[in-house]
């Protein structure tokens, strides 16, 4: 569900860029690059869409990377032990792990997304 949101969304931009008007010519970037390279749009757009996932899960597994190591731990929940524990100062470990628990939701709705592209891809 959450993948036809975004691509009626991509579909919603692109179609808005359509009727801008620069410098006396319609203007739709997407439109444009799959015309010029003999491309379905729809095949741009999905593929630019999980191209752009794929980067943003990387930077996404990064950041829980670099946290995870300056604690020294494996998982959320070995940062959490630790803290509660005292073996790791509250602050700001504490704070760390709230932006840790984040970027575990965005990683795991993310993963989604990309799963669902996959099944329509098939």
């Amino acid at each position: 569900m959450m993948i036809n949101v975004l691509v009626l969304a991509l579909t919603t931009l692109n179609r808005l860029l359509e009727y801008v008007n620069f410098m006396g010519r319609e203007l739709s970037l997407v439109a444009e690059v799959a015309k010029r390279l003999g491309v379905k749009l729809e095949v741009l757009e999905k593929d630019a869409l999980r191209l752009w996932l794929k980067h943003r899960l990387r930077s996404v597994e990064a950041e829980i990377a670099s946290i995870l190591g300056r604690y020294e731990v494996k998982s959320l929940e070995e940062l959490e032990a630790r803290i509660k524990s005292g073996s790791i100062p509250e602050h700001p470990a504490w704070e760390d792990l709230i932006v840790l628990e984040n970027l575990e939701e965005e990683r795991k709705r993310i993963i989604e997304v990309l799963r669902e592209i996959e099944k329509q891809s098939d």
